[in-house]
């Protein structure tokens, strides 16, 4: 099976938004709003953004997001979808409409993964790197192949990226029709964390 290829994750395009009450949302879930650093810096933001300080709000609100993420037991995944075109900035994707593909054509897979982690460099910049490894089972659950580490990428800035994506593109040629499960496994090259995510699709005749 030739080996796929990921695009590279862009520079992350940063959401702006309002200042989120995660103490409320704890609060709401029968937790103590002094659950920790997350909630902390959840408060403080609260407080900037009484005060009219936006930027320093949403630096504040950015921490506590990364203060939950770094206590992250495992990867996880916001969109895993089989999408039509190559995908080349954030968000911007196309939804397949159908899952059945022609026999040599590429499937290609728009993911968002959470929870990397970031090593400071000494230049100042963050990283943050993956590997992925795929299994391809057919129709009753057999394994047909396996690829460990097929993919790595990392993502480097000023900045720990927050939303950033990961394009893959498969080639399976030469499977024959019928239905197929590709399960993906991302791991954190900079912790234990891993995740894994799945599509389903089918190889027409």
């Amino acid at each position: 099976m030739p080996a796929p290829h990921a695009l590279r994750p862009e520079s992350p395009r940063h959401r702006a938004g309002a200042a989120l009450a995660l103490a409320a949302l704890l609060a709401a879930h029968g937790l103590p709003a002094a659950a920790g650093p997350a909630a902390d810096a959840a408060l403080a933001a609260e407080r900037l953004m009484a005060e009219g300080r936006v930027a320093e709000a949403a630096a504040a609100l950015r921490a506590a997001g990364f203060a939950l993420l770094d206590r992250a037991p495992a990867l996880g995944f916001a969109e895993v979808v089989l999408v039509e075109d190559a995908v080349t900035s954030y968000g911007a994707y196309t939804p397949r409409a159908s899952a059945r593909y022609a026999p040599g054509e590429p499937i290609l897979v728009y993911v968002e993964p959470v929870g990397l982690a970031a090593v400071p460099q000494e230049d100042g910049s963050v990283v943050q790197g993956f590997v992925v490894d795929l299994v391809v089972s057919d129709g009753g659950g057999a394994v047909i192949a396996s690829a460990p580490a097929l993919v790595q990428g990392d993502v480097r800035g000023r900045r720990r990226a927050a939303d950033f994506f990961v394009a893959l593109s498969f080639d399976l040629t030469g499977l024959p029709p019928g239905r197929y499960r590709l399960e993906s496994t991302m791991r954190d090259q900079n912790s234990a964390r891993a995740g894994s995510f799945a599509v389903e699709i089918e190889v027409g005749g």
